[in-house]
């Protein structure tokens, strides 16, 4: 009768209690929820609840700082990882997730003390190492990233984040193959990663292989419709095809999506300016502009649009505020020379091409147009100088050369210096056979040319799309992944 009474016992406990263990499990369910609301409700409930404990408290709150931070709301997530820390202070995966909210609000030394913290209390946990590296790398410290990528991939080779983030280090490198080959390991451990398709493809893109570049910008919006670096990359690729109308379609699609992507507006401007749509361009230049007012690039591509459209005067003043904004880039007083140049202004043509060739002694069309300027001033020694540093910094412009040797010999026939005239026509005919100029030049090498008349058959260059090329490299942003 007693086994009876206590079995009865049990049983009318067991009743009461089930209720409750499940409400227990499903608070636990929906705490570990992918679902964020789902998940924060879970959570609070466990949080608030009885019974539980401190381990299991901290895990609560862990859990449901990964859901905040999945929001976006940081300072949230990171207030719950510390009570999760203070709850269990030798429990790694709070260190780690607190981590990886203060970098995601730009507070790189305290994302890597806890990344640290996390190591301390789990060497094995790969993602703190994987997170590490992503934070070195934001500090710009490649080594030490690369370091961090590489045991994080010894600790897990099926960890498909730091696979992402090597490939990027390489990529950064130059090292094009090996990224490739990161991405693409990436990839395979998760036919899900956007960001790892994304990233192959700008390294294909870098390669010059614009059909997988475009293949790969297809699966990371296959994968993230909303992806709007995806669209703007693949963008460029079609450019570089010269598939205009998809480009700016594209570049459309990537401003649609952030309305703030000024690159974008760059790029799209770059495309218009190629159709000859230069009204369009200089809208989206002004748009770039607006956004990121310090964007050195938008104002110098507004600038070369202002010139196609012969409005030397603005192109100049965009040239200015590129340079105040860049002093450092070549083709920024490469084009404001032929601004000045074509306004007539020789002698700041010349200054600025001087500006060109001390940033990049190698810029072949500096030296050949400054030339052309000094022989325009009746300053055929200087000229014939530049002719010559032409001649030398590009052993490889064939085509270019035959000029730059047309030209010199076209200096040394004014200054009465026939053999070295002859000479150099000879030479710009072997080089081109067909240069018509060269042969009338040599044709008429038995005295300098008429006063006034002598430099009418000297040719100029074009200015470099650079541009296009630069703005390429820049939006071909490569993205490390965080988990």
């Amino acid at each position: 009768m007693r086994l009876l009474a206590l079995l009865i016992s049990f049983f009318a406990w067991f009743m009461g209690a089930s209720p409750m263990l499940a409400a227990v499990d499903r608070d636990w369910n929906d705490c570990k929820a992918d679902d964020t609301a789902r998940s924060i409700a879970g959570c609070t409930r466990i949080i608030q609840g009885r019974g539980e404990t401190n381990k299991n408290h901290a895990i609560a709150y862990n859990t449901r700082g990964v859901a905040y931070r999945a929001k976006g709301d940081f300072d949230r997530a990171i207030a719950d990882f510390t009570e999760a820390i203070r709850l269990d202070p030798k429990y790694a995966s709070p260190y780690n997730n607190r981590g990886v909210a203060f970098q995601a609000k730009g507070d790189l030394d305290r994302a890597i003390a806890d990344f640290n913290e996390a190591i301390q209390f789990d060497a094995t946990l790969a993602q703190a190492y994987n997170n590490r590296g992503s934070a070195y790398w934001d500090k710009n410290d490649q080594d030490r990233a690369l370091a961090d990528f590489n045991e994080a991939i010894r600790l897990d080779p099926r960890y498909a984040g730091p696979f992402n983030n090597r490939g990027v280090a390489h990529q950064a490198k130059a090292d094009l193959n090996l990224a490739i080959a990161d991405f693409t390991e990436a990839i395979r451990i998760d036919g899900k990663h956007a960001q790892a398709y994304y990233n192959r493809g700008t390294a294909y893109r870098d390669k010059g292989d614009q059909v997988r570049a475009i293949a790969d910008y297809n699966n990371a919006i296959r994968l993230n419709p909303n992806y709007a670096r995806a669209y703007a990359n693949r963008g460029q690729a079609y450019s570089a095809k010269g598939d205009l109308d998809n480009a700016i379609a594209d570049y459309g699609e990537a401003i649609r999506i952030d309305p703030a992507y000024g690159i974008a507006y760059a790029d799209r401007g770059i495309a218009y300016r190629a159709k000859g749509d230069l009204d369009r361009a200089i809208s989206d230049f002004g748009e770039a502009i607006r956004l990121s007012p310090k964007d050195a690039l938008a104002r110098y591509s507004r600038g070369l649009a202002h010139l196609a459209k012969g409005d030397r005067d603005r192109a100049i003043a965009d040239y200015n505020e590129a340079i105040r904004l860049d002093p450092k880039d070549p083709d920024f007083y490469y084009s404001r020379a032929l601004a000045y140049r074509d306004k007539g202004d020789l002698d700041r043509a010349i200054a600025d091409y001087g500006e060109t060739i001390q940033l990049k002694p190698s810029h072949f069309n500096a030296y050949y147009n400054r030339s052309i300027a000094y022989a325009a001033k009746g300053d055929l020694n200087r000229a014939i100088a530049d002719y010559g540093e032409a001649i030398r910094v590009d052993p490889q412009h064939a085509t270019a050369y035959a000029t730059a040797y047309t030209n010199r010999g076209n200096a040394y026939r004014a200054n009465g210096d026939l053999d070295l005239a002859i000479s150099d026509f000879n030479e710009a005919i072997r080089l081109s056979p067909k240069y018509a100029n060269a042969y009338y030049l040599r044709a008429s090498r038995t005295g300098p040319g008429r006063p006034g008349s002598r430099h009418r058959r000297l040719r100029r260059s074009n200015p470099p799309q650079s541009g296009g090329r630069n703005r390429l490299c820049r939006s071909g942003q490569r993205v490390p992944c965080k988990r």
